[in-house]
């Protein structure tokens, strides 16, 4: 319990918890973790999910040399919950611990990108109507690039609000630990969570998955509209894009151009070399765009949870 509080208590104070946060989840966490619920949500915001995970694992058990496994297989080598667990020789019962906690971490503080679009045009000097047009827009599918610039924010308004957007999105949980821990919300067992997130891992739908270790129909519609809910805090590939670009020196100018590009069905790559960024930005946008849409759900499930829709 000490290394968890000084996990927690090493992390800047922040005020993280809004209006979407789940108290449920914040609970879910700081029993985990074993600290309180202020504690969490001092902290949460300004922790990785490898921080998380590694907290958690203490938590469940593992070793700091674990601990710290997870953390560096989470955060720099984008592995699942899951994955880094096992890799790290967690059990099934250890994992499971830190796949919930982190899941219901990303469910606490990871806003709708629609949220976080509004507030972040509020911050850039957007009128309240063009807040909740940039807001309307993308919870109906826009980009958030395109929903800015239809309302009317200027390129450098645009790139800040693309910049706090994306950064939003940034603890949002895998889906392969999204399955495992609605999963267990539905009763399966850990070993069974612990198999269901591997095959999501290794390219398998979350209805497929669960369906194959034995859960019913009901419990397998539930994972997958938990899977695709959690797939809608993704940030847009243009954005990511367009973000990724201006982490590589790019005007807002130039951003703008990017998340057009890709909005209009461009590659990532030719975009952001149309826009005249050099090879080696056009590389780190390429792998910027990658990561990002490991997040996102499988079409198999995206098409089911629309269907039960």
């Amino acid at each position: 319990a000490d290394a968890v509080d000084e996990t927690v208590d090493a992390s800047p104070s922040a005020d993280v918890a809004d209006d979407s946060a789940s108290t449920a989840s914040i609970a879910d966490v700081a029993d985990a973790l074993g600290v309180s619920q202020d504690q969490v949500t001092d902290a949460l915001s300004d922790v990785t999910q490898g921080q998380v995970a590694a907290a958690a694992a203490v938590q469940a058990g593992a070793t700091d040399d674990q601990a710290a496994q997870i953390a560096d297989d989470i955060d720099n080598n984008g592995a699942s919950a899951a994955a880094a667990a096992d890799n790290a020789g967690l059990s099934d019962d250890q994992s499971a611990q830190v796949i919930t906690t982190v899941v219901a971490a990303a469910d606490a503080v990871v806003p709708s990108q629609s949220d976080a679009a509004a507030d972040a045009a509020s911050d850039v000097g957007a009128t309240d109507a063009q807040a909740q047009q940039i807001a309307d827009a993308v919870d109906a599918g826009s980009s958030v690039s395109a929903a800015a610039a239809n309302a009317g924010l200027s390129d450098e308004q645009t790139a800040q609000v693309i910049d706090q957007t994306t950064d939003a999105a940034d603890n949002i949980a895998d889906p392969a630990d999204v399955a495992a821990a609605a999963a267990i919300d539905n009763g399966a067992s850990t070993s069974q969570a612990v198999d269901i997130a591997a095959s999501v891992d290794a390219g398998s739908s979350a209805a497929a998955a669960a369906s194959d270790a034995g859960l019913d129909s009901d419990a397998v519609s539930d994972i997958v509209s938990q899977v695709a809910d959690s797939a809608d805090n993704v940030a847009d590939p243009a954005d990511v894009a367009a973000d990724a670009a201006l982490d590589n020196g790019a005007s807002p100018d130039q951003a703008a151009d990017v998340a057009a590009s890709v909005d209009a069905g461009s590659s990532a790559a030719a975009a952001a070399s149309d826009a005249g960024l050099d090879s080696d930005a056009v590389s780190d946008i390429v792998g910027q765009v990658a990561d990002s849409s490991d997040n996102v759900a499988d079409s198999a499930d995206v098409a089911a949870a629309a269907a039960a829709d």
